[in-house]
């Protein structure tokens, strides 16, 4: 295989420079205790005179998700912790699960969620469209707050690397997936090969779960993945120890927790302090945290966190990146 260009190979050296003082950031965090789980319920978002200016106080806070797994695996991470901020917050948390990445930014633009788990490029695309949008925190995952990209076949197939790929069938997650879609590309251009026309057919899986599906069914030769995803197929999955990576293809700053700018302030506040003293460092913690996406706590960031994702989107796209 090819050797990366220093283009990428900086994009992933910023994102483990920058992880360190982030890790050490949140190792200090605690966590209050958790009430029992109960199911979401579904609400909407009044239209006020407070939601317009800034001054919203809802009878039930709705968080919204981005679906990069199953409904019923993104219910059971999530339940736990919308638990726990309304313990913190006092007032009820609702979960919403969008119905594709895209999805999720016109929620928070139509006022139909208050709060929003965005997957980094799908939060670096709703950030144009909802430019107000306020940042509460990234996670931290694995002791790090990045992630990493993988393209991934079965261990029983005709592909042994990337050049085996030409002309194969391709399963992409999601075009506002950073890790499924944006990252992958952009380490083919790394590599000399323009994706558009490198592949044969390519499909959009709509998730990280029906990505690995399609692999191991055999419906395509590989696909783009991250670890998370990966991790839970070998362990959960039929013939998931059939999978193997065969390209690492970046490490992508962590997932954006957002919120409207009608919310109070001080309420935005609060729920930014609930998720920062949130940690596995607690038995508490532990317990609200103990899902397989591995999130050890959280850390407050800036809209800068995620440059690397825009410079991997121009470089995805073939566009000219500043050295």
């Amino acid at each position: 295989m090819a050797a990366k260009t220093p283009i990428l190979v900086r994009m992933q050296l910023s994102c483990r420079l920058g992880g360190v003082a982030l890790v050490l950031a949140v190792l200090c965090a605690c966590s209050p205790s958790r009430r029992d789980e109960a199911p979401a319920r579904a609400t909407s978002v009044s239209d006020t005179t407070e939601a317009r200016s800034g001054r919203e106080r809802p009878g039930a806070l709705v968080l919204g998700l981005t679906p990069f797994l199953e409904a019923k695996d993104m219910r059971s991470e999530f339940a736990p912790l919308a638990r726990y901020l309304e313990s913190e917050v006092h007032v009820p948390v609702e979960l919403r699960l969008a119905a594709s990445y895209a999805a999720l930014s016109q929620m928070m633009a139509s006022r139909e969620v208050h709060l929003a788990v965005f997957s980094p490029f799908a939060y670096v695309r709703a950030r144009r469209e909802n430019p107000d949008m306020i940042l509460l925190a990234t996670q931290i995952s694995d002791g790090s707050p990045t992630y990493a990209a993988y393209i991934i076949a079965r261990n029983d197939g005709s592909v042994r690397d990337i050049e085996g790929l030409r002309g194969k069938r391709f399963a992409y997650v999601d075009q506002r997936s950073a890790s499924g879609y944006i990252y992958p590309r952009a380490y083919l251009r790394s590599l000399g090969y323009d994706p558009d026309a490198f592949f044969g057919p390519t499909v959009l899986a709509g998730n990280h779960s029906r990505v690995t599906d399609m692999v191991l069914s055999g419906e395509v030769a590989a696909g783009a993945t991250n670890a998370t995803a990966f991790k839970m197929a070998r362990l959960e999955k039929a013939q998931g120890n059939r999978l193997v990576i065969l390209a690492k293809t970046g490490r992508i700053p962590l997932d954006a927790y957002c919120a409207s700018p009608r919310l109070a302030p001080d309420l935005t506040g609060a729920i930014r302090q609930a998720l920062l003293q949130l940690s596995t460092r607690s038995e508490d913690g532990r317990r609200v945290l103990r899902g397989l996406t591995a999130i050890n706590g959280f850390v407050e960031v800036s809209d800068d966190h995620y440059e690397e994702v825009r410079r991997a989107e121009r470089l995805s796209h073939g566009e000219p990146v500043a050295p």
